[in-house]
């Protein structure tokens, strides 16, 4: 893992207007103290990323149990993937409902 302060130095030089916060940790962290921990790290990647003026995006192994904390937490987030789980989800609650509930969960952080 590189740590932030030596991604600073480098990122602009890339000439990306967009960068994708990896949540995969994140998400498959099984203590609070973990997850707390890597919401620090992706909330200090957006705000650098936000910095650079880049879009800040996020993504992998987010689902409806773990979305709200990342929203709540990691400001600057422009888009979220969340395929795997919307489709996962809809075959319990229907395509319909779960769209809702990731909806929801994403406009009640804004």
């Amino acid at each position: 893992m590189i740590p932030i302060k030596k991604i600073s130095s480098w990122l602009p030089k890339l000439g990306s207007d967009a960068i994708e916060l990896h949540t995969g940790t994140y998400a498959n962290a099984t203590t609070e103290a973990d997850r707390n921990h890597e919401l620090k790290r992706l909330k200090e990647g957006a705000e650098l990323a936000h910095s650079l003026n880049m879009k800040v995006n996020a993504g992998h192994g987010l689902n409806l149990d773990n979305l709200k904390a990342l929203v709540e937490t990691v400001p600057h987030l422009n888009d979220i993937s969340i395929g795997h789980a919307l489709v996962s989800s809809a075959l319990f609650y229907g395509l319909h409902d779960t769209v809702k509930k990731f909806t929801a969960i994403m406009q009640n952080a804004e």
